[in-house]
């Protein structure tokens, strides 16, 4: 090949070369699609709270319990009466006021019980059979050793009846004072029913001159028998008498 010819190709080449140079490099190069990045969708997580540690309490040493001992159940001591007392039940029939100022030196004892209720011993009942019968004592005492107050020492009570004393005075109404103490023919009167008649009577001799303490029997022996299984002997004992 001869120069000229040579140089020709050269020639050719380059500008061949030049050619696609242009022409490739005139196209915009094609931008490459990324791939869509798909954004995963996040789940908001709840917080994550931590637990605090709790502290599980100290582990308290057991003491036990000392036994006490339950004190012994003592016996319980009725006290006797720390004073004598009177309940005041004044009535008003079975009695009247006297124009004069009465001189009392006896006292008659006498027993009653209901015999128209169920309870013989019943205190309201035996009031009831007063009325019926418009009589009265001064006093009643019930099988507890209460002492009720019907009427006034200063009144006249229709306890006595027809009656007539030793000393050959009749109407004993008038200068006495009637006591009643709430027991049967079978069944006698009771400690506390004794106890509440000694300080009775004890009383009445503080405000009035008693030379007599008798029976309802003792001044009308012809028609009543009471006080029933009275004990005499221990309420002589008690005034001193032999």
């Amino acid at each position: 090949m001869k120069i000229s010819e040579y140089t020709l190709f050269l020639v050719i080449i380059a500008c061949f070369s030049l050619f696609v140079f242009l022409v490739l490099g005139n196209k915009e190069e094609e931008p490459i699609q990324e791939a869509p990045i798909i954004e995963e969708e996040i789940l908001e997580q709840e917080p994550i709270i931590e637990e605090e540690e709790i502290e599980e309490p100290e582990e308290q040493p057991i003491i036990e319990e000392e036994e006490i001992e339950e004190p012994e159940e003592q016996p319980i001591i009725e006290e006797s009466k720390a004073f004598f007392s009177i309940i005041k039940r004044l009535v008003d029939w079975g009695h009247h006021t006297p124009a004069n100022p009465r001189f009392i030196d006896t006292i008659v004892i006498h027993s009653s019980y209901d015999a128209l209720g169920t309870d013989p011993f019943s205190v309201e009942g035996v009031l009831y059979e007063y009325k019926l019968y418009k009589v009265s004592p001064h006093y009643l005492i019930d099988r507890k050793g209460n002492v009720y107050q019907l009427v006034e020492n200063k009144n006249i009570a229709y306890h006595a009846g027809e009656s007539i004393m030793e000393d050959k005075r009749t109407n004993v109404n008038d200068f006495s004072i009637g006591i009643e103490l709430i027991n049967t023919k079978t069944i006698p009167p009771n400690e506390e029913q004794y106890n509440a008649l000694f300080e009775l009577i004890e009383h009445l001799s503080s405000e009035y001159d008693i030379n007599y303490v008798l029976g309802h029997h003792h001044i009308a022996p012809q028609r009543k028998t009471d006080p029933w299984l009275f004990d005499w002997e221990k309420l002589n004992s008690v005034l001193g008498r032999t």
